[in-house]
């Protein structure tokens, strides 16, 4: 018997904390990097689409460095 699951694509994950963050700030202009809008960014040591599903963790990709608000938090 097969059980029904849901995958998830990078692009998913990623837009699901990003464009569509919104739906945890109640705030419409956050999530993309437009003028105007409320972006926090986070830099990681390869690109996300590059790391297969089954080797995503706490530590892979690493954090190179987080801004929020605009200002670093966790410097390169």
């Amino acid at each position: 018997m097969r059980v029904c699951c849901h995958c998830l694509t990078m692009r998913d994950l990623i837009e699901g904390f990003t464009v569509n963050g919104y739906a945890t700030t109640r705030e419409a202009r956050v999530g993309r990097l437009y003028p105007g809008y409320k972006a926090d960014l986070v830099i990681y040591e390869k690109d996300l689409y590059d790391v297969a599903p089954e080797e995503l963790s706490k530590d892979n990709p690493r954090v190179l460095a987080t801004w929020v608000g605009g200002r670093p938090i966790l410097p390169i």
